[in-house]
C-alpha cells in the first residue's frame, strides 16, 4: 500500500501531488483546497482544517472544480465505501 500511496502523495522533489476534480464527484473524507485553506469534504459541508482541529463548517459548493489534496488512490477507496473515523472536532462543527 505504501508503494502505491507515497508516489501518489509526494513527488520526487518532495512537493505534494494534487489533482483537480469536480466538487460534486468527491466522497466524504477527501481533503480539498477551498479559499486557500485545506478543508475536509463532508456530506453537505466543508470543514476547514487547522492544526488545532476543525473550524466551523461552511456550505459545500454545488458545482465547480477544486484542488484535491487527498491522493487519488485514497479518493477511490473512499468513493467505494470506506468510512473514515473523523476527529471529534469535525463531528461537532
Amino acid at each position: 500500500m505504501d508503494a502505491i500511496l507515497h508516489p501518489a502523495h509526494v513527488r520526487r522533489d518532495r512537493t505534494q501531488v494534487t489533482h483537480i476534480a469536480g466538487i460534486t464527484t468527491l466522497p466524504r473524507g477527501v481533503f480539498i483546497v477551498h479559499n486557500d485553506q485545506p478543508h475536509l469534504v463532508d456530506h453537505h459541508v466543508l470543514r476547514p482544517y487547522t492544526p488545532d482541529g476543525y473550524g466551523a463548517s461552511v456550505p459545500r459548493p454545488r458545482c465547480g472544480n477544486v484542488t484535491v489534496l487527498t491522493p487519488a488512490p485514497m479518493v477511490c477507496i473512499l468513493d467505494h465505501g470506506y468510512c473514515p473515523a473523523l476527529h471529534p472536532t469535525a463531528e461537532h462543527t
